[in-house]
């Protein structure tokens, strides 16, 4: 791990230890991956610039959403079938999140339990693709109160599943 200095150095490595559609699905987008190759453009984009011989006291990343302070504007996204990246990857992301005091969001296509990871993080939140039928919503919400998620994220940017050509 001392010779990965950023996220870039974690392709390699990850291409070499994981099996390939695993390592697709986690590299990979939708389609031509052209969004995906648009996001990397963009966030090429981002400089730091430093600022010296000015005073640093009082600074801080922390940020407010939902009614609390979190210690930095980012947190764990959703991600579909951790389990099969990592033994207990969901709560290990789950456990780190919690110690770091950032947003975990647990996949509504998490193949661990959503309840077992609520445990790993009292704090995280549950992502969830609402089926079509009001009675398997009214269901899974329920699931998800019983659970103790406080917050809810829906996911409504699909209508039909992707097309993971890297997958195929």
């Amino acid at each position: 791990m001392t010779k990965l200095l950023s996220l870039n150095d974690f392709e390699t490595p990850a291409r070499r230890r994981l099996p390939r559609p695993l390592f697709g699905y986690i590299s990979g987008g939708t389609e031509t991956t052209t969004a995906r190759a648009d996001n990397r453009a963009v966030f090429s984009e981002y400089r730091l610039v430093p600022r010296v011989l000015r005073g640093v006291e009082g600074r801080s990343l922390t940020h407010p959403l939902f009614g609390r302070d979190w210690q930095a504007p980012f947190g764990i996204a959703p991600m579909g079938i951790v389990a099969l990246m990592a033994r207990d990857g969901d709560v290990a992301m789950a456990r780190a999140a919690q110690a770091e005091g950032i947003p975990y969001c647990l996949s509504g296509s998490s193949l661990t339990p959503l309840e077992r990871v609520r445990g790993a993080n009292p704090d995280g939140w549950f992502q969830a693709y609402l089926p079509g039928e009001d009675d398997r919503i009214r269901a899974l919400i329920e699931r998800v109160r019983k659970a103790g998620h406080e917050t809810l994220v829906l996911t409504a940017d699909t209508a039909v599943l992707a097309n993971r050509e890297n997958n195929v």
